[in-house]
């Protein structure tokens, strides 16, 4: 692996400060947002008819008039959904769904007994022919305080207006004098076909009702994934995550959801302390319209998640804060050993070089790293999130004149770039990571043993640093996979990041929802169903996330069912 060649001055120059940060912890409003949009809710209401039973039985019942008397019994409605949507309007969503509704058929019929007058009795075999019907139903959303510090989403169902077109000659009534009995019960203003139609009015009520009712339950299961509390615990890093609603606005183009949110992982480690700025950078601005998106992303689509860069830039804090980029690889490593055999590395091909002399045999030593600045988000780069990663130095401590000494420092200087990549047809979220050798410089900042190294250092260094990458990242620089969950059969068919807003500071992930086969994520226990391994970070292909460049999934994660434990 060649790095371009950089020689880096010894005196490092510190980071302009930021002229406002978030404190460590700080919670950040509108740190991200979640839309779906008028499409997206025509989408979600395809759910709909697998909410609906295709039969509902009917109660047995009767009645004992004054001048009549009448029971009905085996009687069930089928209903069959032609066309629905939610509609978003100003403050609510409202539900409109079209239907066939109908009463047993001609192989299983209802059995319908009366008598009137003390005189004509009879039993009709009847069903009623499918007839068409329409429902509205009003669905208000409304953000409410939890008592702990966090506000949740909830839902709620107005009353149900059904209206249908019931005809009496759909009613079929057989081997009685139907006919006849009407037209007496006609004369006192009674009417066996009203009768009729007040049960199948009663079908529709209760097969709707209990079909808006799981709407409302799924509505707030769905946005009770937006309520997480969770703790990471990645390499010598613990952080805390918070991220709940704060407000809803529910207009014509959709619905947006917005969630404050905070990062904190507590004191700063000891590495890292010197160089603490005191807190994230504060660069916030109003996200993009409801519904609005770059020009690369199809206007049509149908779930927008925004998460804000204060948010991303506040989440590398808290993860550089508490030590992430903190290593201390020695003899003692586990995966690779340290001993100064690597520095001949850097004096390259030719023996007796500045190191070789200074270590002609092979003792133990030790590369300490010095994260001087907390990795950044850059939103605006060629990939969805490009990470930059500054002044990140590497110490070489070995024993020379029976002390302990520096006989190297190099700083590396980072542009990390990471896509996000769907396949539809599994659910798995893949997180593509580019490290590119041109996009790493190495310089040398201090070689205080050795003479004239500083250039065959930084040509030679290459192949150290993907030695190193691979002895601390481990395979989790390769197959970062999250399993997204899937609802009632519907889940996300597609999903493509850009970046947004007027001051291109908010990353935007836009997805498409419709009928899938997977049912992968994380349950609200922690459990993955499928083959997936779950950690602290999500739902893993490759088992526990241990990486830095995780984080660049955590808004795809929000996405996904995430295990969330009380604090």
């Amino acid at each position: 692996m060649n790095s371009r060649s950089a020689i880096i001055p010894a005196l490092l120059v510190a980071p302009a400060a930021h002229a406002t940060l978030h404190e460590p912890g700080a919670l950040i409003e509108e740190a991200a947002v979640v839309d779906v949009t008028d499409e997206g809710f025509t989408a979600v209401g395809g759910l709909l008819p697998a909410l609906v039973p295709d039969q509902i039985d009917i109660p047995d019942t009767s009645d004992d008039g004054s001048i009549y008397e009448y029971s009905l019994t085996g009687a069930w409605a089928g209903i069959s959904i032609t066309d629905v949507a939610i509609v978003p309007q100003h403050g609510i969503l409202v539900l409109d769904a079209d239907l066939l509704v109908w009463l047993n058929d001609a192989s299983d019929r209802f059995d319908l007994y009366y008598e009137a007058l003390w005189v004509f009795d009879d039993t009709c075999h009847g069903r009623v022919e499918p007839f068409p019907a329409s429902v509205t139903v009003d669905l208000m959303l409304e953000i409410v305080d939890n008592g702990d510090g966090t506000n949740s989403l909830d839902a709620t169902v107005g009353a149900m207006d059904a209206s249908y077109d019931l005809q009496s000659e759909d009613i079929v009534m057989d081997d009685c004098t139907i006919g006849d009995m009407e037209t007496v019960l006609n004369w006192f203003g009674l009417s066996l076909y009203d009768l009729i139609i007040s049960f199948a009015d009663g079908a529709i009520q209760d097969a709707l009702g209990d079909a808006a009712g799981d709407i409302e339950a799924l509505i707030e299961d769905a946005f009770a994934q937006a309520t997480v509390q969770e703790q990471f615990e990645v390499g010598d890093a613990v952080v805390d995550l918070l991220l709940y609603p704060s407000s809803v606005e529910i207009v014509p183009d959709g619905m947006r959801l917005a969630m404050d949110g905070s990062m904190d992982a507590g004191a700063a480690h000891e590495c890292v302390a010197a160089y603490d700025p005191g807190g994230s950078p504060m660069t916030a601005s109003d996200p993009p319209d409801i519904g609005v998106a770059p020009s690369s992303i199809s206007p049509s689509f149908h779930l927008g998640l925004l998460a804000s860069d204060d948010f991303i830039n506040q989440a590398m804090y808290a993860f550089w804060r508490g030590g992430l980029l903190c290593y201390t690889i020695d003899e003692n490593f586990e995966t690779f050993p340290m001993s100064t055999s690597i520095l001949g590395i850097l004096d390259g091909p030719n023996a007796e070089g500045a190191f070789d002399i200074l270590f002609p045999d092979n003792d133990d030593m030790a590369i300490i790293t010095r994260p001087v600045q907390q990795p950044m988000a850059d939103l605006a780069g060629d990939h969805d999130v490009n990470l930059s990663v500054e002044e990140l130095g590497l110490d070489f401590y070995a024993e020379v004149d029976h002390r302990e000494a520096r006989v190297l420092a190099i700083e590396l200087n980072a542009d990390i770039g990471a896509d996000l990549e769907l396949d539809g047809a599994t659910g798995e979220l893949a997180v593509a990571l580019d490290l590119a050798p041109e996009n790493i410089l190495v310089g040398v900042t201090a070689a205080e043993l050795t003479v004239g190294v500083e250039e065959q250092v930084v040509e030679n260094f290459g192949a150290l640093l993907e030695t190193i990458i691979g002895a601390v990242a481990g395979d989790a620089l390769s197959g970062l996979t999250f399993n997204l969950p899937a609802m009632e059969g519907m889940g996300l068919t597609s999903l493509d990041a850009a970046t947004a807003g007027n001051s291109e500071d908010w990353l935007g992930m836009y997805a498409d929802l419709g009928p899938v086969a997977y049912e992968g994520g994380c349950d609200k226990d922690g459990g993955c169903s499928g083959d997936s391994g779950c950690s602290g970070g999500g739902c893993s292909g490759s088992g526990p996330v241990r990486a830095p460049w995780a984080l660049l999934a955590l808004g795809a994660c929000l996405l996904a069912r995430r295990r969330r434990e009380d604090q």
